[in-house]
This record gives C-alpha cells, structure tokens and sequence, in this order.
C-alpha cells in the first residue's frame, strides 16, 4: 500500500494523460446532461465513476491494472481514457448509445426515456396477466436478453449516461477472453433470451464494471479474485444494494449457470461454461472500464 501523497501523484499522472476530445464544447457535470433541456455538453467518465471510490480511486485503478496485467483481459489504455473529455448530444429521435468512431455519447430525448418507462412497466404487467398473443414470452425475453430484474426499479438518466460514457474506455480488443471463448466454442451463449444483449463483450465488460462499483461503494472492497465473483454468482440470493444497472452482470452470471449446469445440449453447457469462467476471471481488472498505463500503476497497488 502506497502513502496518499504516492497516490496522489499517481492521479495527476493518470488524469494527465486524459485528451480533450470535445475542445469546443462546454464541458458540464453529470447532473447538467441528465437534464432533458441540454442539447450539447462534454464530461469525462471519471467524473461520474470517482465518485464511487471516493479518495480511493487511485489506488482501487492501481489495484486493478496490476490484476490485468498478469491476467490480461482489457485494452492497458482503458484507465487514461477515463480522463478523456467525450462530447454529449441529445437526439430528439434516439435512445442512448455511445459511437467510438466519433468518440460521442448520444443521449436519449425526454420523449424516449418515457417510452421505454412506458414499455418497461408494460412488460412487468404483462409477466403476471399474459393478454395472449405471446405477451408473457415477449416480455419475459425483454427482461432476458437485457439481464434486468422486473421486481427492481429501472435507471433514470444519470445511468444512461454513467452507462454510455463507460462504453467509451471498454471497447474490447480481439484479445479479449470473453471475445476469444465465444468465438472459439461456436455457439453463442446467448442462446435461449438468457442475456443476449449482456452477452456482447463490450456490455460485459461494461455490467462487470458496474458491479465493482456499487460493491466498492457499499462493502468498501472491489471483488478481488474469481471465486469471490463466483461466491456471488453463487448466493441465494443478489445483494440488496445492488442496483438495477449493478446486478445486470449477475442475471446473466446466474443464467450461464443455469444453461451449463442442467442444458441438454453439451456444447451448449460447455460453451456456458467457459463464458462464466472468462468473465469471473475478468472482473477483478475493473475499477471502471480497462486497466491502466501500467508501468504507472505497477508499484502502486
């Protein structure tokens, strides 16, 4: 463990290394973009991350970029690009999504944060008074394939945007695990509405940071190794501080599970089986959405 002046300086190094992506653009606060009025703003996605950590920050990145770096499974610029400024703007006609060809945050329109409330509360009525017409499958797969909990309220949209500019420093290489075991075991894990969305590497790798967060947040420790994950995965039940964005990762964990203990089909259970292992190797290098430029963070953790 370093002293807080050694981590201190670790931080002034790693922010540093940060590029102002948006240089025009006002840059604004997380609170700022929530609101609907905005049009155009810029942050950076430590600004909605740190907050978790608290003074901790530096030394939970260092902790986690050591991890990768024996156990490689993200991109080493992903903790530098937390400090990159990434330019927002409000569609009057899109959902939420991040473009990393133009290093854009798009944020959803007030119109299509009601829709989705809208159709969110339609699908949680219709799981217990099925109209017909596969209303009940419909909406259970809607659950399924995003890995969420209908009994948890969903997100607003200050976690569309914590959600979005995440994506920004967790776009995944070819070399990743998670990327490597879905390709290599020819089936897609998904199969079957259990986490399909959840299933694409960089959402993965998105939820997984999540998690670390809010864990970091209400235990005051990250999941350190594999086998804490898996004792998680594990448990009756999911931690109640866990929010809807937070427990995403264990929906789709528990899914995995279940199609790898008890399928009938044996390369689909084997297949189940390697996506869980990657990602419980993979959880303990996320403090956010990467690891970091190590040679900084080497003697720090």
């Amino acid at each position: 463990m370093q002293s807080p002046e050694q981590e201190e300086v670790f931080m002034r190094q790693i922010s540093d290394l940060g590029e102002n992506l948006a240089p025009d653009v006002q840059k604004m606060s997380p609170d700022q973009l929530a609101n609907p009025d905005i049009a155009v703003g810029a942050m950076r996605p430590a600004d909605i991350i740190a907050p978790y950590y608290g003074k901790n920050f530096g030394r939970e990145i260092a902790s986690a970029a050591n991890y990768n770096e024996s156990h490689p499974s993200i991109n080493p610029s992903a903790y530098a690009m937390l400090f990159d400024t990434i330019k927002a703007v409000r569609s009057s006609d899109e959902q939420a999504s991040y473009s990393p060809s133009l290093h854009q945050v798009n944020l959803e329109s007030k119109d299509s944060e009601d829709i989705m409330a809208y159709n969110a509360a339609q699908y949680r009525k219709w799981l217990t008074e099925d109209i017909g017409q596969g209303t009940r499958e419909r909406a259970q797969n809607f659950f399924n394939n995003n890995s969420m909990d209908p009994r948890r309220d969903d997100g607003g949209a200050l976690d569309a945007i914590e959600h979005e500019y995440g994506h920004h420093a967790t776009r995944v290489n070819i070399g990743n695990k998670l990327v490597e075991t879905a390709r290599d075991s020819g089936i897609d894990a998904s199969a079957g509405n259990f986490g399909s969305h959840t299933s694409d590497a960089n959402e993965t790798s998105q939820a997984l940071a999540r998690l670390q967060r809010e864990f970091f947040k209400n235990t005051g420790s990250r999941l350190m190794n594999s086998k804490q994950f898996m004792d998680v995965v594990n448990a009756p039940d999911v931690p109640e501080f866990l929010t809807q964005e937070g427990q995403r990762i264990l929906n789709y964990s528990r899914r995995l599970k279940s199609v790898a203990d008890s399928d009938k089909d044996q390369r689909k259970r084997d297949a189940a089986k390697e996506a869980l292992k990657a990602i419980s190797e993979m959880a303990p290098s996320f403090v956010q959405n990467g690891s970091g430029p190590l040679a900084q963070a080497k003697n720090l953790a």
